[in-house]
């Protein structure tokens, strides 16, 4: 359980969830572990995007940061795709923000592969 706390945000009994985009910035980055994973790093562009209003930043992230972007790129795309469902759940309006961010970087990231 301790490898996992710095991914929580609360371990209080009956109240322990997964950190937002938001809550995450950019804490836990890095070239291993969770830091290097490709869901870290769709994490820290919707963060970027939500400094922003603009996808422009979080794609920029990707593209530059992201080792192997181009093979990774599908993947990632299915993960901003997922988070995007959050702000569906009526169990983490705490998500909401942070899901329509992964629902505008997603379009963007969308678009440009479909121009590739």
């Amino acid at each position: 359980m301790e490898e996992c706390k710095p991914l929580l945000a609360s371990t209080k009994a009956n109240e322990t969830r997964l950190k937002t985009a938001d809550e995450f910035g950019n804490k836990e980055m890095g070239d291993a572990g969770v830091g290097a994973t490709l869901v870290r790093h769709a994490l820290f562009a919707v963060c970027k995007t939500m400094e922003t209003d603009s996808p422009r930043d979080g794609l920029t992230w990707l593209t530059g940061e992201v080792r192997d972007y181009a093979a990774g790129r599908a993947r990632i795309l299915e993960i901003l795709e997922f988070l995007a469902t959050l702000r569906h759940h009526a169990s983490m309006p705490h998500w909401r923000k942070d899901a329509e961010a992964a629902a505008i970087l997603a379009g963007a990231l969308r678009n440009r592969m479909d121009n590739v």
